[in-house]
């Protein structure tokens, strides 16, 4: 059986290259970022979901509600959709890791010190879409989440090293479409938006 994953990344914080890494519980969407997570709900109401899986973190959860409101599916917390852990560089805004101007973090093969790399992310990414398949097999759902876990998974889909994840424009509030089974996965829709 399949199950359809839409891996929404969580609406726009406002930060840009300000916007820390990690899993910082306490921020909050813009307005923008607020109206878009509506604009979402109303997007993926027409999908018929099983049910709405997202991160415990706040701008996740904040995306994840007009979602599921919307779609009259349930809401579940599911820690395999958290941030990536920068461990104690947690916090800290990502720019400068992201553009590789800090020797000791490297987001490909371990991240920070105490964290995780996007390995161990991109396994957290399979092993959410596999407990999906076998809960809601023939069923769709929407994953909320944030966009180094969406980039993981699509390289992990598509049989791309992860150390391309920087050549993926994955943005927030999007949503990409991924089908699993036990025969494998195809990517069927990449960082779709809502029309505003």
């Amino acid at each position: 059986m399949t199950v359809e994953v839409l891996f929404v990344t969580h609406a726009s914080c406002g930060l840009g290259s300000a916007m820390p890494g990690g899993r910082v519980h306490d921020l909050d969407l813009s307005a923008d970022g607020l109206r878009h997570a509506d604009r979402l709900g109303e997007m993926l109401a027409q999908r018929k979901l099983a049910a709405v899986y997202c991160s415990p973190l706040r701008p996740a959860r904040l995306t994840a509600g007009p979602i599921a409101k919307a779609a009259k599916a349930p809401l579940r917390l599911d820690d395999d959709l958290q941030a990536i852990d920068f461990g104690v560089r947690t916090g800290e805004p990502m720019a400068p890791f992201l553009a590789g101007g800090d020797p000791g973090f490297d987001l490909v093969t371990g991240g920070g010190p105490q964290g995780e790399g996007l390995a161990d992310v991109g396994r957290r990414a399979l092993r959410f879409m596999a407990h999906a398949e076998a809960a809601h097999a023939g069923r769709s759902v929407a994953a909320v989440t944030h966009v180094e876990l969406v980039r993981a998974a699509v390289c992990l889909v598509l049989g791309m090293g992860l150390a391309a994840h920087d050549r993926l424009a994955i943005e927030p509030g999007g949503v990409t479409e991924v089908l699993f089974g036990d025969w494998g996965a195809r990517l069927a829709g990449l960082n779709q938006t809502p029309t505003p």
